[in-house]
């Protein structure tokens, strides 16, 4: 059986080490069967909720907790669920940010229609 990167979360993944550990238990869908050579490929991304369900989780105006998982020269992508990660641009001046900080943030907007989320950063952790 193999679980492929992308198939880990539904937000952007470098390595699988950045989510699990050798040993680790976790629950899995079986996303396809092939029969000859005969393998299995699973799936972590298709047990986790998707944009359907966010009004249950966040909401605009909500501060949450986000890991920075990108940078573009206009701003920072931020992790804040297994599930979701947004845009954060309009960064304060001065502070560097780099892949795997820690940072709280405010959400500004949800468009379910488009799946994106804008955010603003409010304070490094």
């Amino acid at each position: 059986a193999i679980l492929g990167v992308a198939d880990i979360s539904r937000v952007y993944v470098a390595h699988p080490a950045e989510k699990y550990e050798v040993g680790q238990k976790v629950e899995l869908a079986v996303k396809k069967i092939y029969s000859n050579p005969i393998k299995v490929s699973l799936s972590r991304k298709m047990m986790l909720p998707g944009w359907e369900s966010i009004d249950k989780r966040f909401s605009t105006g909500k501060i949450v907790p986000g890991i920075i998982k990108g940078k573009i020269p206009t701003g920072v992508f931020v992790e804040i669920s297994e599930s979701f990660e947004g845009l954060a641009e309009d960064l304060p001046e001065g502070k560097a940010y780099n892949y795997g900080d820690r940072v709280k943030v405010s959400i500004l907007t949800i468009d379910k229609k488009r799946e994106k989320i804008k955010l603003r950063v409010i304070e490094n952790n």
